[in-house]
C-alpha cells in the first residue's frame, strides 16, 4: 500500500487554463502548472513504486481550511493526472483505477492524503459490504 500527503491546496487543473486564442489550444495556468511541479517534488521525497500500477484501488482525503466553494472532482482530476505523470499509476481510466473513494473536510490546513492499493486480483474489493447486491453489477 502507498500512502502519500500533499500540503496545501489542489488547484483544478480543467478549471485552470490559459486559451491562446490564434490557435485555441489551451495550457494549464502559472499557479496550476507551480503546485504541479512542487507536489511531483513532494510526492517522490515520499518515494515512488519501481513500476507504475496498473490496477489500483486509492482513498483520497482532502481537507480544506476555509468553506469556499471547490470543484472536487476536478481537484481528482489533477490528482490522478499527478500520479500518472509520476509513473505511479499506468493510467487513470477507469480499467486502471476501478475504485476511488473521496472525501472533502473542512480543517486547520489544506492538503490532501492519498491511500493507494493494488487491486489488480481485486478489483472493487469490498462493494458488495457497501452494497449490497453489487455483484449484480458485474454481469
Amino acid at each position: 500500500m502507498l500512502r502519500y500527503f500533499l500540503q496545501g491546496e489542489v488547484p483544478s487543473k480543467k478549471n485552470s487554463r490559459v486559451v491562446v486564442r490564434a490557435t485555441g489550444r489551451s495550457f494549464p495556468n502559472a499557479r496550476f502548472r507551480e503546485w504541479h511541479g512542487r507536489a511531483m517534488a513532494e510526492l517522490r521525497a515520499q518515494g515512488l513504486p519501481s513500476a507504475p500500477l496498473t490496477c489500483a484501488a486509492m482513498r483520497v482525503d482532502f481537507m480544506h481550511s476555509t468553506r469556499r466553494r471547490r470543484d472536487g472532482d476536478n481537484q481528482l482530476s489533477s490528482v490522478l493526472d499527478l500520479l500518472v505523470d509520476l509513473g505511479v499509476l499506468k493510467d487513470d481510466s477507469w480499467q486502471n483505477v476501478p475504485s476511488v473513494v473521496v472525501s472533502h473536510t473542512y480543517g486547520p490546513a489544506d492538503r490532501c492524503s492519498l491511500l493507494i492499493s493494488d487491486a489488480t486480483m481485486r478489483p472493487l474489493k469490498g462493494l458488495e459490504r457497501a452494497f449490497p447486491g453489487a455483484e449484480e453489477l458485474r454481469e
